[in-house]
């Protein structure tokens, strides 16, 4: 029975932590997990079988969303890709080294890289500043550099990483995937892995290619008048076969476009931060489960009355402020908001940090503070 019950501890903690990343992960459960108070049922009999159904007492218990995560960043800089260097990193990493809890997922990740931006040595970097931080933490004796070059060489051959070119490249390479990491054992490492994530960086990459196409689809369930559409809506329907198999969390990049201010604000302390409208199809809109945006702190600007030599007091406050490499993200609460249940609003209230989260980016690596 103690076995039985530390499992089901266990399983609930894996549920609850897809990411292992504790400012990502309350965000995430927010919109993925069913709130505790709407599985509860009514009071009835003990003695009486619980009954669903039209005609039952109360329906069955809701089902967990899939995790699908954008990340909309405020301008090319914004720190977009260093977030999945880290969500990488916690996924590849093993949970302990030497005795030292690393919280990592000891998995695999798969990377869609149409921008051709993720930097495979920044990426080893964030993972050698995040173990570097596990073990100041507990105060443990750090391992020789020898053996944390085998660790995280041996970690990253568990990161399948594609670049595709163009829309139906994509498409193309999210049909592969599946027949790679199942059925051919003796080409990559990570067959005794789960899946942990999926990361495509960015899914705005190819949308002018897109417009620019003409349509030759004559199957009129696929809107063939708007190939942009169905291009996107095939982009979904290989990320959710995916999803469907390896029970991963994706995690795609956007650009954003078109910022916008929501009448409707949850944040009642100050203003509701910005807000972008969407500028892919509806089809990729809805597939998103958790749309967070993300922005580099601004330094303070110059005061239009400020003397050249106030202006050198502050210049190294000032780069103070930039060195310490600050970023903040939330959970864009504008475009779609208003089909969020009352639940879900109480809840991004009360969760820590208000829907907010915060994150620094420094020369060695990536912190996301908790």
């Amino acid at each position: 029975m103690e076995l039985l019950h530390s499992l089901r501890i266990l399983c609930e903690y894996h549920r609850r932590s897809q990411l292992h990343i504790p400012a990502l992960d309350r965000l995430l459960n927010i919109f993925t997990q069913p709130s505790r108070a709407s599985q509860q049922p009514p009071e009835q009999d003990t003695h009486t079988p619980q009954q669903y159904g039209p005609e039952g007492a109360h329906a069955p218990p809701a089902k967990a969303k899939p995790a699908v995560i954008e990340i909309t960043g405020t301008s090319p800089f914004s720190g977009k890709t260093h977030l999945l260097y880290y969500i990488t990193a916690v996924a590849i990493l093993p949970t302990e080294l030497n005795g030292v809890f690393l919280n990592g997922k000891g998995g695999a990740v798969v990377v869609l890289d149409t921008d051709s931006r993720f930097d495979v040595p920044r990426l080893k970097q964030v993972m050698k500043y995040f173990i570097r931080a596990r073990y100041l933490e507990v105060g443990a004796l750090f391992i020789d550099e020898d053996g944390l070059e085998d660790l995280m060489r041996h970690a990253l051959l568990h990161v399948h990483i594609y670049r595709p070119q163009s829309p139906a490249s994509l498409v193309a390479t999210l049909e592969a995937i599946p027949s790679y990491l199942l059925y051919s054992a003796k080409e990559h490492f990570s067959s005794g892995r789960a899946l942990e994530a999926v990361l495509l960086d960015s899914v705005s990459a190819f949308i002018y290619q897109d417009r620019g196409i003409e349509s030759t689809d004559s199957n009129p369930n696929c809107n063939p008048g708007n190939p942009f559409a169905k291009r996107y809506q095939d982009i979904v329907r290989g990320l959710r076969a995916l999803q469907q198999t390896f029970k991963c969390v994706i995690v795609a990049t956007a650009w954003g476009l078109f910022p916008c201010h929501s009448e409707r604000q949850i944040y009642t302390k100050k203003p509701p931060p910005p807000s972008f409208r969407p500028h892919l199809p509806a089809v990729w809109t809805s597939f998103c489960t958790l749309r967070l945006i993300v922005t580099r702190d601004a330094v303070a600007k110059f005061g239009p009355g400020m003397s050249a030599e106030e202006a050198l007091k502050d210049t190294a406050a000032r780069q103070e402020v930039v060195d310490r490499g600050g970023f903040s993200g939330w959970v864009d609460q504008g475009w779609g908001s208003d089909e969020w249940s009352e639940e879900t609003r109480e809840a991004l209230k009360r969760v820590k940090g208000g829907g907010f989260f915060w994150f620094r980016i420094v020369e060695d690596g990536v912190v996301i503070e908790d």
